[in-house]
């Protein structure tokens, strides 16, 4: 089994996590307002929150590997990484509209994948 490998931190790493995070968060949008119900629109939000932090960690602009910006990214990332881990295990129950829901999975994929890779 092949192991991740740890990618290195530059400005293509930085705009590479940035794209996926900022299609995760219009996806998540999208199942908002496809969401029937204010529980779940909540639940939808709170991790769009999460992943909205990351967003404006990541726009802050350049930053360099091991320094206080990119340890705080990776704060902000592994957090938001919990809420949407336990996100995706719900998303069935919370967006009913099957084609929403693959979307949102495959963004969510795509989005901890690339983290893994650059900042986990």
């Amino acid at each position: 089994m092949a192991q991740n490998k740890k990618a290195a931190w530059d400005a293509d790493a930085q705009a590479g996590l940035h794209a996926a995070f900022q299609e995760l968060y219009e996806a998540l949008n999208d199942a908002y307002w496809a969401a029937d119900g204010m529980q779940k629109k909540d639940r939808i939000k709170g991790v769009a929150d999460s992943v909205f932090a990351v967003l404006t960690e990541l726009n802050r602009g350049s930053m360099q590997a091991q320094t206080q910006q990119h340890k705080k990214l990776k704060a902000e990332v592994n957090g938001s990484l919990q809420h949407i881990k336990k996100f995706k295990k719900e998303i069935g129950e919370l967006i009913l509209a099957v084609k929403q829901a693959t979307k949102v999975s495959q963004k969510i994929d795509q989005a901890v994948e690339i983290a893994a890779k650059l900042v986990v």
